[in-house]
């Protein structure tokens, strides 16, 4: 029906205020076609397999995003799980991970 595809927009649309909210300046959001998922681009610095396993200790749902190519293309990026029902727990999960993306630019930028 029409309410649940509402309730889809809401949830992608908090997950989204929140990322560009609590994630560093620069991080890129894209909403492929339909669905719960946001596709999040950081900086090329960041190894996001080393963030996908901090977020599941805080229970969101990412997959690191060069899963999804042969070549190490998007090693940068993930795809965002929305599904999850909004809570402020989620949300302080997605503050902790943008800490963790700014922790890492912040240790690149020092070994640069």
């Amino acid at each position: 029906g029409n309410r649940s595809s509402l309730g889809v927009k809401i949830q992608v649309a908090l997950f989204s205020q929140a990322i560009s909210k609590y994630f560093p300046a620069g991080t890129r959001i894209t909403q492929p076609a339909g669905g719960f998922v946001l596709w999040v681009e950081f900086d090329p610095c960041i190894d996001t397999l080393a963030l996908t396993h901090r977020a599941i200790e805080h229970k969101i749902s990412i997959v690191p995003g060069q899963i999804f190519s042969a070549t190490q293309k998007y090693r940068n990026c993930i795809r965002l799980n929305c599904a999850q029902p909004w809570s402020a727990k989620v949300e302080a999960a997605l503050m902790e991970l943008g800490r963790q993306v700014q922790s890492m630019l912040d240790n690149s930028a020092r070994l640069s």
